[in-house]
C-alpha cells in the first residue's frame, strides 16, 4: 500500500478488485471509463452522475474520496482518462465539475476537505460560510443537506429550527411562523421572528443593525454574522452539557456561568485510552507502521503542538471504538498532506459514530485548542 493521504493513480481493474466493495453495476461501468471521450457531452453528464449514485451507497461505508481528472480535456468534450484514489477521507457527500485550466474535474467525495474554490482538498482555510454550512449539515435539522448557505437561510425556516434545536425547547413561536411560506411577506416575517429571537435570553447575540430583510435578501454579511454566533453558542452549550454530565456542576464563576476545565477533559482522554490499551492488549498490530507508543500520557492540552498529526484523535475513536478506525488509512503526518489526511479522516469516523462535528480538518493540522476540545468532547461523549 502507499502513504496514506497521496493519491495514487490506478486502472479500473484496481477500482473493481478494490476489496469488492463496489455494486456490480459501477463496476462494469467503470471499465468502460475510457469511453468518456467518445461520447457527446450530455451523455457524459448523465453517465458521470449515474457513476455519482452507483457509488454513493458503497462509499458512504467506507472512508475515502474518489477523483476523476481529466486532464487534457476542453469543456465541450472533457476527457476522463486518470482515476485517483485518495485515501484516508470522508463519504459521498457531492459531485461537481469544476472547468479549469483549459480541463475539467470531477469530484466525487465528502466536501468536508473540498472548498468551492479548490481542485484539491482542503489546502486552503475554510471560509466562514463553509463552516456554518457543514456544521448545519451534521446537526441534520429538516433532514436536508445544504448546498448554499445563504439561499437555505433566505425564508427564514431553517434558522428558526435551528434556534429549537439549539435551546432543546420551543423558543419560536411558531404561530407567527410561516413552516411553509408561500410568499415574500412570510419569508420575511419567519427572518425577523429569528433576529428578535437572538436578541433575547438564552442567546443574546449582537446583531447590530441586521434585520429580517437583509436576511431574506441574502447579504452574506449579516446572515454569516448571525450564523457564526448561533454555531458559536451551539459549541459551547454542547460542551458545557458533556461537561456537566461527566463532572457534575463544574467551576462556577462569578456571573454563574461553568467555566470548564480543560485539563479534566485532557484526563478524561488519556483514561480513556489507557483503558482500551488494557483491554485490547496494547496498540492494535494492524497499526505498527504509525508511532503511536506513548501518544496518549504525552498530550496535556489541547494547544500541544503534536496534536497536529491527527494521530491521537484517531487513537481517542479506536478506544471508544476499536471496529471504527481503519489504521491503513494512518499515516504518522510527517508531511501537510499527511496530516490533512489524518484529520479529515479522523472527522469523517467521529460523524459516522454520529458525533456532532464543529471543526474542519485545517482547525487539527494548525492546532486550536477550543476546536479540539469540542471534537474530543463529542467523541468521548458517544
Amino acid at each position: 500500500s502507499q502513504d496514506s493521504g497521496s493519491a495514487v493513480g490506478v486502472s479500473p481493474a484496481d477500482f473493481a478488485a478494490a476489496g469488492e466493495i463496489l455494486p456490480k453495476e459501477a463496476k462494469t461501468f467503470l471499465v468502460n471509463v475510457d469511453d468518456f471521450e467518445r461520447k457527446q457531452d450530455k451523455e457524459t453528464e448523465m453517465s458521470l452522475n449515474r457513476l455519482a449514485l452507483l457509488f454513493t451507497g458503497a462509499i458512504l461505508k467506507h472512508s475515502f474520496p474518489l477523483k476523476f481528472n481529466g486532464l487534457n480535456g476542453d469543456i465541450g468534450a472533457p476527457k476522463i482518462k486518470t482515476a485517483q484514489i485518495a485515501t484516508g477521507s470522508g463519504s459521498i457527500k457531492m459531485i461537481r465539475r469544476d472547468r479549469k485550466a483549459g480541463g475539467s474535474i470531477v469530484s466525487v467525495g465528502d466536501d468536508t476537505d473540498i472548498d468551492e474554490d479548490e481542485d484539491v482538498a482542503g489546502d486552503v482555510e475554510p471560509s466562514q460560510e463553509k463552516a456554518v454550512r457543514m456544521w448545519i449539515n451534521n446537526i441534520g435539522v429538516q433532514n436536508r443537506y445544504i448546498h448554499r448557505l445563504l439561499n437555505a437561510c433566505s425564508n427564514g425556516v431553517l434558522l428558526l429550527r435551528l434556534l429549537d434545536h439549539i435551546a432543546k425547547s420551543s423558543v419560536v413561536d411558531w404561530k407567527k411562523g410561516y413552516p411553509k411560506p408561500s410568499n415574500k411577506f412570510r419569508e420575511l416575517a419567519n427572518c425577523q421572528q429569528f433576529i428578535e429571537i437572538c436578541k433575547k435570553n438564552p442567546f443574546n447575540f449582537k446583531v447590530g443593525t441586521t434585520t429580517g430583510q437583509d436576511i431574506n435578501e441574502r447579504h452574506s454579511k449579516h446572515v454569516l454574522s448571525v450564523t457564526w454566533q448561533l454555531r458559536k453558542f451551539h459549541m459551547f452549550e454542547f460542551l458545557k452539557r458533556i461537561y456537566v454530565r461527566k463532572f457534575g456542576g463544574g467551576q462556577n464563576t462569578a456571573d454563574s456561568k461553568i467555566r470548564i476545565d480543560e485539563g479534566k477533559i485532557a484526563q478524561w482522554c488519556m483514561s480513556t485510552i489507557e483503558t482500551a490499551l488494557d483491554e485490547n492488549g496494547g496498540y492494535p498490530p494492524e497499526a505498527s507502521h504509525v508511532d503511536l507508543e506513548g501518544i496518549g500520557s504525552k498530550i496535556k492540552g489541547f494547544d500541544d503542538k503534536t496534536l497536529k498529526t491527527g494521530l491521537y484523535l484517531l487513537l481517542l475513536i479506536w478506544a471508544k471504538d476499536p471496529e471504527s478506525i481503519n489504521w491503513e488509512n494512518a499515516s504518522n503526518g510527517v508531511t501537510r498532506d499527511q496530516r490533512l489526511s489524518n484529520a479529515t479522516y479522523a472527522i469523517s469516523v467521529a460523524r459516522k459514530m454520529g458525533c456532532t462535528i464543529f471543526l474542519q480538518p485545517t482547525d487539527i493540522i494548525r492546532v486550536r485548542p477550543r476546536m479540539i476540545l469540542s471534537f474530543v468532547s463529542a467523541v468521548l461523549a458517544v
